[in-house]
Order: C-alpha cells, then sequence, then structure tokens
C-alpha cells in the first residue's frame, strides 16, 4: 500500500515493522495490495511494480491515508486509517471496472 512502518504507542521501541534509519532517502518498506487482470499486474500506487497508471491520487490525514489508482479501466481504492480507541490499521480496498458498469 505505502511505504512506512508501524509502531504501537512508541516509535523507538515498540516497533511493530522494520525501519532502517540510514536509509531514509528510501521508502520501500510497507504493505502493498495487487491487481491482477488478465496477465497485467499493478498496484494502485505507483510503487513497487512502478506500472504506468492512467489516474493517480494520494491523500493524507490525520490517521488516515486513501490512495487512488485507475489501470485500464479498472479503479482501485484503497483507505488505511486507525480508528480512535483501536490498538490497529484497518485497510479497505475497493475495485470498480469502468468497463463493466
Amino acid at each position: 500500500m505505502h511505504g512506512g512502518y508501524a509502531f504501537y504507542r512508541d516509535a523507538r521501541l515498540r516497533r511493530l515493522t522494520r525501519y532502517r534509519y540510514n536509509n531514509i532517502p528510501v521508502d520501500n518498506e510497507g504493505r502493498y495490495f495487487y491487481i491482477y487482470d488478465d496477465g497485467d499486474y499493478w498496484t494502485p500506487g505507483w510503487m513497487p511494480v512502478k506500472r504506468e497508471l492512467e489516474q493517480y491520487e494520494c491523500r493524507h490525514g490525520l490517521g488516515y491515508t486513501s490512495i487512488m489508482g485507475e489501470r485500464s479501466g479498472i479503479r482501485a481504492t484503497q483507505l488505511a486509517f486507525v480508528p480512535l480507541s483501536f490498538d490497529g490499521e484497518v485497510y479497505q480496498v475497493k475495485l470498480h471496472c469502468a468497463v463493466c458498469g
């Protein structure tokens, strides 16, 4: 889905996913959702497969990230957020086929 890392309450002592401090400009770690359509594969964001998208949008807010990518008539929207008073991340992925209707 996106680069970065996850932690629980303390970014230094309670990391859930790996983070390399010496590679700050490189942000390849993260969670990704892949779309496979008749031999073509891609992700709603550009990384990690680096496929050209016809449309792309990324939004960040307090406690959420929304990424939308479109390729070959398929629109993929992914939402990642952390609800208040919840100790975990929630992911929602929606696919819409413009050709199918």
